[in-house]
């Protein structure tokens, strides 16, 4: 394959504009809404509101812009590390719906997606309308796995908006474009510090390899761009703080046993599907190793370009860094037997492996299409073919809707009990105090989000900050415990439930199968029952 990366130092401006040469603004709006309009509909599709993340985030949102509402509650008045999206899209909560919030949310967050993606994948694909197609092959990608539990179309929340400000500063990166590329990378820190700072880890490490690989010295490269770099870190870094400094507040000043004890409960428990790379399935592991190999493969059938180059080196990067996380969580288990296991934990719980997640399968969507539309002098795309590729793509963004996916059904009850999961709690809505709080026994999907009324504890729900982390592990201890010696002699009294009325300050108890209870529920419908326990 001949390779026209060349001098990267020395390219032509002509170089650098020429994803944007024969593409008019019309036409690259155009490709723009439909990237849009394909990502709403998998999103529609495969993640009906609300989704799994959406009960989180915008009931967290609509707390922050009133406190009253669910006040009581642990999640809710716990540190905000997303403060930035609460005090942006979070706003929509005050005028709309939680449902409407996350509808017109998805909009927002999707436009701002498909404006970054179309504006990276012009500058990796040849034609521009493989942007489109980029998007269908991704979206069958995304919908046939993951490894870490990334994803990147689905719900309102806000990663989905610093992924989108990282396809535009990687967009104006491989333009050369340095204080936009500040810009949007630091807004990406701001509204998701974790997913903005691993992109600037990554693209700093491709920058040393780039270096290395083309044997330039550094006095080269800064006598080049040293300056607007200079101007492009200080915009980073003043565009970032607002998200930065709440987030690094949560890592500072804060008893370490208290924090190696969050640190283990994070890592080990609660989020240990997105951090332990030993709870990983291997079917992820086999996926990605696919992956890889299909990139290998495909690798040497498309022409290289020097931004294509460039883009593959930021996502060896990511690969380096979920690498090193690997190798950092690699050992026995539990996570307390890892030899030096508060350091290798802490580490851990920066989700070291969610752009590799995300960054392999847009790589392989590049590889495919170079290969497809761009073969050899021997393989010459005919127009049959070319129809017949696109056909292909087309089926790709069908299979990606058709598949059956778990988020499909976030509730994981039947559509019975599912209506009757929500009439419970529209009751206890219409029919208690705001100030009350409630506690579901058996199913705790979207309790907030439907009853508008502050839980005691929920699994979903877990602080971030060490202490609100430790007092969530608490409270599920207390009433598990309770649970155990409550059911001893087979049936929860009326005492029992005093008893946790006294311990909690929970008013009302949502059961199905919890029980039984020598009690009448104040409501009762074919799959749910609600106790008031307070006056017991």
């Amino acid at each position: 394959m001949t390779s026209s990366s060349g001098d990267v130092l020395s390219s032509s401006h002509e170089d650098v504009a020429s994803p944007f040469v024969g593409t008019g603004w019309v036409s690259r709006s155009l490709i723009t809404l439909c990237v849009f309009l394909s990502v709403v509909a998998s999103s529609a599709t495969r993640r009906p509101v609300p989704s799994v993340n959406e009960p989180h985030y915008l009931c967290k949102a609509k707390h922050y812009w009133q406190p009253d509402w669910c006040s009581g509650d642990l999640f809710l008045e716990s540190s905000n590390p997303h403060q930035v999206f609460y005090q942006t899209v979070g706003a929509l909560t005050q005028w709309l719906t939680l449902e409407q919030s996350a509808w017109a949310g998805r909009l927002l967050v999707l436009g701002c997606l498909s404006i970054g993606w179309t504006r990276l994948f012009l500058r990796l694909l040849k034609s521009p309308w493989q942007c489109l197609a980029a998007a269908w092959i991704f979206l069958l990608l995304q919908s046939l796995g993951n490894f870490s539990g990334e994803w990147l179309i689905g719900g309102v929340e806000s990663k989905v908006l610093a992924y989108a400000f990282v396809f535009l500063g990687l967009a104006d990166a491989l333009d050369r474009r340095w204080l936009l590329t500040g810009l949007w990378t630091g807004m990406a820190i701001s509204f998701h510090p974790i997913v903005g700072l691993w992109a600037v880890v990554a693209g700093a490490l491709s920058a040393v390899g780039w270096i290395m690989i083309k044997k330039v010295s550094l006095s080269q490269v800064m006598s080049k761009y040293g300056r607007p770099l200079i101007g492009s870190s200080i915009v980073l870094v003043l565009t970032s703080l607002p998200g930065l400094l709440p987030a690094m507040r949560l890592l500072s000043g804060n008893d370490p046993a208290i924090s190696a004890k969050a640190d283990m409960l994070q890592v080990g428990e609660r989020l240990a599907h997105h951090l332990d790379p030993a709870r990983f399935p291997l079917e992820s592991y086999r996926y990605y190793g696919l992956m890889l190999i299909l990139i290998v493969l495909l690798w040497r059938l498309g022409e290289r370009t020097p931004r294509r180059d460039l883009f593959t080196g930021f996502v060896g990067a990511t690969l380096v860094i979920a690498l090193v996380g690997a190798m950092i969580g690699w050992g026995p288990r539990p996570l307390s037997l890892l030899s030096f296991s508060g350091t290798r934990v802490w580490l851990l719980k920066f989700y070291p492996f969610r752009l590799a997640d995300l960054f392999v399968p847009l790589l392989l969507t590049v590889t495919v299409l170079a290969a497809a539309f761009e073969p050899s002098k021997a393989r010459e795309l005919t127009a049959r073919r070319f129809r017949f590729v696109w056909l292909l793509c087309a089926a790709a963004f069908i299979v990606s809707l058709l598949l059956p996916s778990p988020d499909q059904n976030p509730s994981r009850m039947s559509a019975s009990a599912k209506g009757d999961w929500i009439a419970a709690c529209e009751w206890l809505r219409q029919e208690t105090p705001t100030d009350s709080l409630v506690h579901a026994a058996n199913e705790n999907w979207a309790v907030k989000w439907f009853s508008h009324r502050a839980e005691y504890v929920n699994y979903k729900d877990c602080p971030q900050d060490a202490a609100g982390i430790v007092e969530w592990a608490r409270r599920l201890r207390l009433i598990n415990q309770w649970a155990r010696e409550s059911l001893t002699e087979g049936t929860i009294s009326k005492a029992d439930l005093a008893t946790l009325h006294d311990e909690t300050g929970i008013d009302y108890m949502i059961v199905s199968r919890f029980g039984p209870i020598d009690m009448k529920p104040i409501y009762s419908n074919n799959s749910f029952q609600i106790y008031d326990i307070h006056d017991e």
